[in-house]
C-alpha cells in the first residue's frame, strides 16, 4: 500500500502517542511540584522540631516521590523513543517514495518526449480516425495529463512530509536527550537522600531509648483520641435513643425518617467528599509499618493530611457539632455528626465552632498547629470505623 494511504493511520498513532506524553508530563509537573513542597516541609521540620525521627518521616515521603518522579521520567524516555523509531520509519519510507515518484514522473516525461506528445498533441488529435476516436483520444490527452500533474503533485506533497519528520525527528531526540540528562540528575538526588535516610536510621539506632518513649507517647496520645471519640460517639447515639423514646409514635417516625434522609444524602457523596483541608496524606487508614520505625506497627483510626501551619480546615458535609475536646498529644479535637455518620477533626490549634452548633458544607472549624502538625480526619459510621480514602475526592 503507498505510504501516502498510511499516512492518517501514522499520523493516529502520533496522536494517541502525543496523548501519553501529555500525559507523562502532567504527571511529571505534579510530582515535581509535590517534590518541592516536601523539600520546603523538610526545612521547615528540620528548623522548628529539630527531631530526627520527623526529619526521617518527611524524608522518605519525599523519597518515594522521587522514585516515582524518575518512573514516569523513563516512561516518558520510553516513549519518546518508541516515537523517534516510528518516525525513522516514516521518513524511510518517504525517502523511498519520493525516489519511485520521481523514477516514475521521469519515464512519464521520456515517454512523452519520445511520442511528441508534449508539443504535437493537436496533431495527434487530428489524426484520428473519425469523432469517435477523436473523442477518445481527447480523453487519453487529458487522462495523460492530469497523471502527469498528479505525479507531480504527489512528488511536492511527500518532499514536504519528509522535510516535516526530519525536524520532528530533531525535535524528538532533543527531547530525549533532555529527558535522559534530567533521569541522571534525579537519580543522584535519588542517592544523596538515600545517603542522608541512612545516615539518620544510625542516628536513631544510636537513640534507641529516647526513640522508645516517643513511640510510645504516640501510641497513648493515639489511644487516647481513639477512646474520646468512642466516648462521645456512644454518649451521643445514647442521647438520640433515649430523646427518640420519649416522643410519641407520631414524631418518632419522623425524627427516623429524617435520620433515613441524612445517611442517604451521605452515603451518596462517597467518593466525592470534600477535603477538609487542602495537602497530601502522609499516613494512611489501617495498620502499616510506622513511618519511622518500620520495624513496629501501628494501626491509623483515619488519615493524616499536610495541610502546613495554621491552614483552614472546613466541615465536609452538613452536619451537628456532636463535641469538641482537647485531647493531649493530638491538641483539639471536633466531632460532627451527618445522621448515622460521624466526622472527626483532631489536631487543632484553635476551634472556632460550639457544641450543638448546626454547620453548612464548608463551614470553618479551625485551624492547624502553628508548628505544621498534620491534620488527623476520620470517619465512622456509628461505631464502625470508615476508611476516609475512600470517600473523599480526587
Amino acid at each position: 500500500m503507498p505510504l501516502l494511504l498510511l499516512l492518517p493511520l501514522l499520523l493516529g498513532a502520533v496522536e494517541v502517542g502525543a496523548q501519553s506524553a501529555a500525559a507523562l508530563r502532567a504527571k511529571r509537573q505534579q510530582l515535581l511540584k509535590e517534590i518541592e513542597q516536601s523539600s520546603q516541609q523538610l526545612t521547615d521540620t528540620r528548623n522548628k522540631k529539630a527531631s530526627a525521627v520527623a526529619e526521617l518521616s518527611e524524608l522518605q515521603r519525599r523519597i518515594n516521590r522521587r522514585r516515582a518522579l524518575i518512573a514516569t521520567l523513563e516512561a516518558e524516555v520510553n516513549l519518546v523513543e518508541t516515537r523517534l523509531i516510528r518516525n525513522q520509519e516514516v521518513i524511510e519510507a518517504l525517502s523511498s517514495d519520493v525516489d519511485r515518484l520521481k523514477q516514475e514522473y521521469a519515464a512519464t516525461l521520456r515517454k512523452a518526449y519520445r511520442a511528441k506528445l508534449s508539443n504535437s498533441w493537436l496533431s495527434f488529435l487530428f489524426a484520428a480516425e473519425g469523432f469517435n476516436d477523436a473523442v477518445r483520444r481527447w480523453r487519453y490527452l487529458r487522462q495523460y495529463t492530469d497523471y502527469r500533474r498528479r505525479q507531480a503533485q504527489l512528488i511536492v506533497v511527500t518532499r514536504r512530509n519528509l522535510e516535516d519528520r526530519v525536524e520532528q525527528l530533531e525535535v524528538r531526540r532533543a527531547e530525549k536527550a533532555e529527558l535522559l540528562a534530567t533521569t541522571r540528575e534525579q537519580g543522584g538526588l535519588l542517592q544523596s537522600e538515600l545517603n542522608k535516610q541512612s545516615s539518620l536510621v544510625s542516628e536513631l539506632a544510636g537513640s534507641e531509648k529516647q526513640l522508645a518513649q516517643t513511640l510510645q507517647e504516640q501510641q497513648e496520645a493515639r489511644a487516647a483520641l481513639d477512646q474520646s471519640i468512642e466516648r462521645a460517639i456512644a454518649a451521643e447515639i445514647r442521647t438520640r435513643q433515649e430523646r427518640t423514646e420519649g416522643q410519641s409514635s407520631e414524631a418518632a417516625t419522623a425524627t427516623r425518617e429524617a435520620a433515613t434522609a441524612d445517611n442517604r444524602q451521605f452515603s451518596n457523596v462517597r467518593g466525592s467528599l470534600p477535603w477538609p483541608a487542602r495537602g497530601t496524606i502522609t499516613r494512611r487508614f489501617g495498620r502499616q509499618p510506622h513511618p519511622e520505625v518500620p520495624s513496629v506497627e501501628v494501626n491509623n483510626s483515619g488519615v493524616d493530611i499536610d495541610a502546613g501551619a495554621d491552614a483552614v480546615v472546613k466541615v465536609v458535609h452538613p452536619g451537628e457539632v456532636v463535641a469538641t475536646r482537647f485531647v493531649p498529644g493530638y491538641r483539639h479535637m471536633v466531632l460532627i455528626r451527618h445522621g448515622d455518620y460521624y466526622t472527626v477533626y483532631s489536631n487543632l490549634e484553635v476551634v472556632d465552632v460550639t457544641q450543638s452548633q448546626q454547620l453548612p458544607a464548608g463551614a470553618v472549624l479551625g485551624r492547624t498547629a502553628h508548628t505544621g502538625d498534620h491534620l488527623h480526619f476520620e470517619l465512622w459510621h456509628n461505631k464502625e470505623r470508615l476508611n476516609p480514602e475512600q470517600w473523599l475526592g480526587r
